[in-house]
């Protein structure tokens, strides 16, 4: 990745690396570039920062991929309904893509704080939005959602200035700020 100070950060097979394992010099050195410059993205109000991120995948024989579609405008009698996006190779064939909305999902997939036993992360929302069940796993009935958690900033600040450690609520918190969005947290009662 290349950040807006023309950084260059780079992380080698990052699918061998385990968050909570040991990690070698050159990908901890890299991790280290990375929240130094996250940690000034989030605080320095007056600088705008940006990432341009790139990755290679490598997929083994068998493995499934579920490439992008395009969006069609119009739809014909005979001509399927589903496209997958492509993109132009070197040698001038064509293959499948991903699109960058595809791959923020797949960034924004790492929500395992929704509970103590969660058993898969899901990808960050406001409300822990889990798709394949339909439901909320961060309902406001459990106090557990965005606008619930984010109330209590000045103490979850104090805990952790005390304690030294980052809560998991914490974690979410930044989680969702960190991918950005609108957010409504306003209170339905007119003024």
């Amino acid at each position: 990745m290349t950040t807006s100070d023309k950084e260059k950060i780079v992380v080698e097979d990052a699918t061998r690396l385990s968050w909570y394992g040991k990690w070698d010099e050159p990908s901890a050195q890299s991790l280290e570039l990375l929240t130094a410059y996250l940690t000034r993205a989030l605080s320095e109000r007056s600088e705008y920062f940006y990432m341009d991120i790139r990755a290679k995948l490598s997929v083994g024989w068998g493995d499934k991929i579920y490439p992008s579609q395009e969006f069609l405008d119009s739809r014909e009698d005979g001509v399927p309904t589903k496209k997958l996006a492509t993109v132009e190779l070197q040698n001038g064939k064509e293959t499948v893509a991903f699109h960058g909305q595809k791959v923020g999902a797949a960034l924004q997939s790492i929500d395992d704080w929704w509970h103590e036993d969660a058993d898969k992360p899901l990808r960050v929302n406001e409300y822990g939005a889990d798709r394949e069940y339909v439901i909320a796993r961060r309902h406001v009935a459990l106090e557990n959602d965005f606008y619930h958690l984010i109330k209590d900033t000045e103490a979850w600040t104090k805990k952790m200035n005390e304690t030294q450690v980052i809560p998991n609520e914490v974690h979410f918190i930044m989680s969702v700020l960190v991918k950005g969005g609108l957010f409504n947290g306003s209170s339905s009662k007119a003024k």
